[in-house]
């Protein structure tokens, strides 16, 4: 191990062109990746959790949950509702 650490040291040109290697490598990867800015995300299924802290269930479905479910019925692109 040592042996390779002294000949690194000694041959600095050697270093030079690994790691000028390691860069353009490091160049052409970056530039071929495929990437998309805005990607098309698709979520079959959302959970919404509603939680009022010391509410009734009642409570919590008709000042709560039910807004919610009736702004929701409004968002385009909803197939099923449950």
């Amino acid at each position: 191990m040592f042996t390779i650490i002294k000949y690194l040291i000694k041959e600095k040109l050697v270093v030079a062109l690994i790691v000028g290697l390691i860069f353009m490598i490091g160049i052409m990867s970056l530039t071929s990746l495929n990437r998309e800015a805005f990607p098309d995300v698709s979520f079959d299924m959302v959970s919404i959790m509603t939680v009022y802290p010391g509410g009734s269930p009642d409570e919590l479905e008709s000042l709560i949950t039910i807004p919610i479910e009736k702004k929701l019925r409004e968002v385009d692109g909803i197939e099923n509702f449950n």
